[in-house]
């Protein structure tokens, strides 16, 4: 009888970091080949020190130049399959709570106003309407299994179904969480975010999605198209919040 041999990744970091990888990969897997979702998640093999092996799946494609309707639908598979995942107290999985998200803002809003001093008005108004939603922040409860890097380098197809990779960012944290994080990922589409709302007008989902443009900014983009797009979209949420 012939038996499939299955290729392996080996990916390399701080021993802590794969642990919470492994983990989350782990209880993804399990879950998608438990409940026959539209999602395939590489099997996580082991954890040994510094190094973490995992199935190396051939043959996906990457959705970086499809149109905007095939990768929405990608998008919507993985944010669907993830708030269907029940975590629990013991699952050994890093926490990411609203409540670290608010006390940072401040040092977002620095630091951008250090790197784009001409944006500074942008850049208080944004933080203004922001804070006008951190009390409603403060009460979410941090209970959804999150990706955490929901973007067109780690979901591709494969037969008709959504591969999700790279659990290195996954956290336990509330349900706007990895929502916001998707609805400024794939910033060279037009209109992809509007399509992915599809008509959500959630002001706390916006409100973090504003908090998610201020964090991107941080990070001082080389890439010009891209930092002005960012700001662009900061501009026009930050009307609407």
């Amino acid at each position: 009888m012939n038996k499939k041999i299955k290729t392996v990744f080996v990916k390399s970091g701080k021993a802590r970091n794969l642990e919470n990888e492994f983990c989350s990969q782990k209880l993804a897997y399990e879950t998608a080949k438990r409940s026959g979702s539209k999602i395939i998640v590489p099997e996580p093999i082991a954890r040994i020190g510094t190094e973490l092996t995992m199935e190396n799946l051939s043959g996906i494609k990457s959705l970086k130049n499809v149109s905007v309707a095939p990768q929405v639908v990608h998008y919507n598979n993985c944010i669907n399959f993830l708030e269907k995942i029940k975590v629990n107290e013991k699952v050994g999985i890093q926490k990411t709570n609203s409540h670290y998200q608010a006390i940072s803002l401040p040092y977002f809003l620095l630091k951008n106003i250090i790197s784009y001093p001409e944006h500074l008005p942008l850049f208080l108004l944004s933080a203004f309407k922001i804070m006008k939603y951190t009390p409603k922040w403060l009460r979410l409860k941090s209970d959804s299994f999150c990706q955490g890097d929901i973007n067109i380098g780690n979901v591709y197809e494969f037969k008709g179904k959504t591969v999700l990779l790279d659990w290195g960012e996954a956290t336990i944290s509330h349900k706007y969480f990895d929502r916001a994080i998707a609805l400024n990922s794939t910033w060279y589409k037009k209109d992809f975010r509007k399509k992915l709302l599809a008509g959500n007008k959630d002001k706390i989902l916006q409100s973090f999605v504003a908090f998610n443009l201020m964090q991107r900014l941080t990070n001082r983009l080389k890439n010009q198209k891209q930092a002005g797009h960012y700001l662009n979209s900061l501009k026009e949420i930050s009307k609407n919040i």
